[in-house]
Protein backbone atom coordinates (compact mmCIF):
# COMPACT_ATOMS: atom_id res chain seq x y z
CA UNK A 1 0.00 0.00 0.00
CA UNK A 2 1.43 3.67 -1.16
CA UNK A 3 0.54 6.30 1.95
CA UNK A 4 1.51 9.81 0.49
CA UNK A 5 1.20 11.76 3.74
CA UNK A 6 2.62 11.54 6.83
CA UNK A 7 2.30 13.30 10.81
CA UNK A 8 3.93 13.11 13.73
CA UNK A 9 2.22 11.22 16.60
CA UNK A 10 3.42 12.17 19.76
CA UNK A 11 2.58 9.69 23.18
CA UNK A 12 2.85 10.42 26.60
CA UNK A 13 3.05 7.85 29.22
CA UNK A 14 2.84 4.84 27.08
CA UNK A 15 3.49 1.82 29.01
CA UNK A 16 6.15 -0.97 27.77
CA UNK A 17 5.28 -3.33 30.21
CA UNK A 18 1.68 -4.39 30.31
CA UNK A 19 0.59 -7.63 32.87
CA UNK A 20 -2.28 -8.96 34.34
CA UNK A 21 -2.61 -8.22 38.40
CA UNK A 22 -6.03 -9.35 40.13
CA UNK A 23 -7.67 -9.82 37.16
CA UNK A 24 -6.79 -5.86 35.94
CA UNK A 25 -4.64 -4.79 33.86
CA UNK A 26 -1.39 -2.53 35.03
CA UNK A 27 0.90 -0.44 33.28
CA UNK A 28 4.63 -0.50 33.73
CA UNK A 29 7.96 1.67 32.48
CA UNK A 30 5.88 4.71 30.95
CA UNK A 31 7.37 6.38 28.01
CA UNK A 32 6.87 9.36 26.17
CA UNK A 33 8.11 9.86 22.90
CA UNK A 34 6.84 10.10 19.15
CA UNK A 35 6.04 8.07 15.81
CA UNK A 36 6.01 9.16 12.02
CA UNK A 37 2.84 7.81 10.80
CA UNK A 38 2.17 7.46 7.52
CA UNK A 39 -1.50 7.62 6.05
CA UNK A 40 -3.86 7.83 3.33
CA UNK A 41 -6.87 9.79 2.58
CA UNK A 42 -9.13 6.38 2.93
CA UNK A 43 -8.17 6.77 6.94
CA UNK A 44 -5.34 3.72 6.76
CA UNK A 45 -1.78 4.13 8.64
CA UNK A 46 1.36 2.56 8.92
CA UNK A 47 4.08 3.10 11.65
CA UNK A 48 7.53 1.85 10.56
CA UNK A 49 9.64 1.07 13.54
CA UNK A 50 12.09 3.08 12.55
CA UNK A 51 10.49 6.62 12.68
CA UNK A 52 9.98 5.97 16.51
CA UNK A 53 12.03 8.54 18.70
CA UNK A 54 11.77 8.97 22.43
CA UNK A 55 11.91 12.16 24.57
CA UNK A 56 15.14 12.63 26.10
CA UNK A 57 15.92 14.20 30.09
CA UNK A 58 18.73 16.00 31.36
CA UNK A 59 19.54 17.13 27.77
CA UNK A 60 21.83 20.48 26.49
CA UNK A 61 21.20 23.60 27.67
CA UNK A 62 20.67 26.13 24.82
CA UNK A 63 22.12 29.72 25.04
CA UNK A 64 19.67 31.06 27.33
CA UNK A 65 20.06 28.33 30.24
CA UNK A 66 17.10 26.40 29.42
CA UNK A 67 16.98 22.83 28.87
CA UNK A 68 16.81 21.40 25.62
CA UNK A 69 14.68 17.70 25.19
CA UNK A 70 15.61 16.34 21.80
CA UNK A 71 13.84 13.15 20.76
CA UNK A 72 16.24 10.09 20.12
CA UNK A 73 15.67 7.06 18.06
CA UNK A 74 14.45 4.49 19.71
CA UNK A 75 17.09 1.83 19.83
CA UNK A 76 15.37 -1.60 18.04
CA UNK A 77 14.00 -3.65 21.29
CA UNK A 78 12.28 -0.95 22.54
CA UNK A 79 10.93 0.76 19.44
CA UNK A 80 9.39 -2.72 19.03
CA UNK A 81 7.51 -3.07 21.46
CA UNK A 82 6.36 0.59 21.31
CA UNK A 83 5.20 -0.53 17.37
CA UNK A 84 2.98 -3.42 19.05
CA UNK A 85 1.37 -1.00 21.49
CA UNK A 86 1.17 1.50 18.84
CA UNK A 87 -0.74 -0.83 16.71
CA UNK A 88 -2.20 -2.84 20.07
CA UNK A 89 -3.88 -1.23 22.74
CA UNK A 90 -3.07 2.54 21.40
CA UNK A 91 -4.49 1.56 18.21
CA UNK A 92 -7.81 4.11 18.69
CA UNK A 93 -5.44 6.90 20.06
CA UNK A 94 -3.63 6.71 16.86
CA UNK A 95 -6.44 5.88 14.33
CA UNK A 96 -8.27 9.17 16.15
CA UNK A 97 -5.25 11.02 15.34
CA UNK A 98 -5.09 9.66 11.98
CA UNK A 99 -9.34 10.94 11.70
CA UNK A 100 -8.17 14.76 12.91
CA UNK A 101 -5.74 14.83 10.64
CA UNK A 102 -7.22 13.95 7.34
CA UNK A 103 -9.95 16.39 8.63
CA UNK A 104 -7.72 18.86 8.72
CA UNK A 105 -5.92 18.24 5.59
CA UNK A 106 -9.40 18.77 3.63
CA UNK A 107 -9.90 21.65 5.16
CA UNK A 108 -6.33 23.06 4.47
CA UNK A 109 -6.95 21.79 0.83
CA UNK A 110 -10.80 23.84 0.70
CA UNK A 111 -9.06 26.71 1.88
CA UNK A 112 -6.52 26.55 -0.56
CA UNK A 113 -8.87 26.20 -3.30
CA UNK A 114 -11.01 29.08 -2.01
CA UNK A 115 -8.22 31.42 -1.85
CA UNK A 116 -7.27 30.02 -5.41
CA UNK A 117 -10.64 30.90 -6.95
CA UNK A 118 -10.18 34.51 -4.93
CA UNK A 119 -6.83 35.05 -6.86
CA UNK A 120 -8.48 33.93 -10.28
CA UNK A 121 -11.28 36.30 -10.13
CA UNK A 122 -9.30 39.48 -9.30
CA UNK A 123 -7.07 38.17 -12.03
CA UNK A 124 -4.10 37.35 -9.69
Amino acid sequence: MTFVNTFTFTFEDLPLVEESFQDKLVEAALINGQAEVQYDRAGNWEIDASDISLDTYGGPRDHNGKQLRPYVAAPEPIASIILDRLNGSWGRRVYNDVQEQIASDREDAADRQADYRRDQRMGL
